[in-house]
């Protein structure tokens, strides 16, 4: 199946989730990245801002929590248009956006190419994918342009 294919089939699975189910799976992957991510080495990090029209895994939750519990890490939150520029900062953890990944931790996102661009200028952080499990498939065709994941959280476990 090509990325397109693939990105048609895993919206329509994220469409069909209840506001009930989505609202259990968001709250079993914020509580697992609370848990799973290593917040005492973290100075900077970037999170993509979470769309409830796409279907994507929440992710306001996140700047409350840090500033909460981890108030000298500075956050920036992502723009989530395709046009948004580069940040120029170095950051320790970055949360990506995706739609599908699979077990060598490669990714699918919307297909313009921005996170696979800004990963490429971070290869100190951390990149984090927050997923549903069934965004989980068994193969996506990596291009010589792909950056994989550094890990992925989803509702039901953590992928390294």
């Amino acid at each position: 199946m090509d990325k397109e294919e693939l990105r048609t089939q895993i919206k329509a699975l994220r469409s069909l989730l209840t506001p009930d189910i989505k609202r259990v799976k968001n709250d079993a992957v914020a509580l697992r990245a609370k848990k799973e991510l290593p917040w005492q080495d973290i100075r900077r990090m970037h999170v993509f801002q979470s769309v409830d029209e796409r279907g994507e895994v929440d992710t306001s939750w996140v700047v409350p929590y840090v500033r909460s519990t981890w108030p000298l890490v500075q956050v920036t939150l992502g723009d989530s248009t395709r046009q948004a520029p580069m940040p120029t900062e170095k950051f320790d953890l970055i949360l990506v956006p995706l739609l599908a990944f699979d077990d060598n931790l490669n990714r699918v996102g919307y297909g313009g190419g921005w996170y696979d661009r800004f990963l490429a200028t971070q290869p100190q952080a951390a990149a984090v994918g927050l997923a549903y499990e069934s965004q989980h498939v068994e193969r996506i065709v990596a291009e010589p342009h792909d950056i994989p994941l550094s890990r992925v959280i989803t509702d039901q476990r953590v992928y390294d």
